[in-house]
């Protein structure tokens, strides 16, 4: 009854056209999200390749604080009259994912290029300090978008600040001197951050573009099963029972509809 009632409340809440007088909120969602997808996905690479994890509780303090944290206490005061269209949920994730996964790959190469060069674990967590602070502004500026004196002045401080914390403060955030082995391999991930950054968001814009188009050409009983099942994972037979239809149904239903969803990604090329 406990999840039927919290998927039900996600589903109003995903639902709601928000009128907001201050900094949209599902920018500043997007913010915090980011270091969930991130922590996530590094933590898995962690455990599954049996990789130490390169970052200090205090590292990441750092990092939240002056890409999340500060900015997006400055952002909420700004006066803004848009309306969220859409789904909330699926809006903060798409502005997530690019830097979310953006993270993970530069920062999980960097730990893995660092064992075959045998660069200290030390050194690393300098490193990917430092890598994160440079996809959080990234996507920070990507979500403060149209810019002006008021955004730019909180993005500059807090660059300031950020770099200010690691040269005068670098014990008690455990930042460290790198070795050249380092350092090189920092500059080689840092080259690589911006452009992996904007196909990442290009390539999650299209998707769900095309996604979009392709749930549009689904009779809406085919598309609320699929949203369903894939969308908000219920279970068959819950969709089944919610709907009046037989589980047999519901299946032969998805099997289509994964069939037609191959079919049209493929003619998009």
């Amino acid at each position: 009854a406990f999840r039927q009632y919290m998927r039900s409340s996600a589903t109003r809440i995903s639902s709601f056209r928000i009128f907001s007088s201050s900094f949209s909120s599902e920018r500043t969602a997007s913010l915090f999200l980011v270091k969930n997808i991130f922590s996530l996905l590094l933590s898995l690479l962690s455990i599954f390749f049996s990789l130490s994890y390169p970052l200090k509780p205090s590292q990441i303090s750092l990092i939240s604080m002056f890409t999340i944290g500060i900015p997006a206490f400055f952002l909420s005061q700004v006066p803004n009259k848009d309306l969220i269209h859409g789904h909330f949920i699926s809006n903060i994730l798409l502005k997530a994912l690019p830097a979310g996964l953006t993270d993970a790959f530069v920062v999980g190469s960097l730990v893995i290029f660092s064992e075959a060069f045998n660069v200290s674990s030390v050194d690393i967590s300098t490193a990917s300090t430092i890598l994160l602070g440079i996809v959080g502004f990234m996507i920070l500026y990507q979500i403060s978008k149209p810019m002006n004196k008021y955004k730019w002045g909180i993005m500059i401080g807090c660059v300031i600040a950020l770099f200010f914390s690691m040269i005068f403060l670098r014990n008690l955030f455990g930042i460290t001197s790198m070795s050249i082995r380092c350092i090189m391999l920092f500059v080689m991930f840092s080259i690589v951050t911006e452009p992996v950054f904007r196909f990442l968001t290009w390539f999650i814009g299209w998707l769900s573009d095309a996604l979009n188009r392709f749930l549009d050409t689904l009779s809406p009983a085919a598309r609320v099963v699929f949203m369903r099942r894939y969308w908000w994972c219920m279970p068959v037979k819950e969709i089944a029972a919610s709907m009046g239809m037989k589980e047999s149904a519901v299946k032969m239903s998805l099997a289509r509809t994964r069939e037609k969803l191959r079919d049209y990604l493929e003619g998009e090329g």
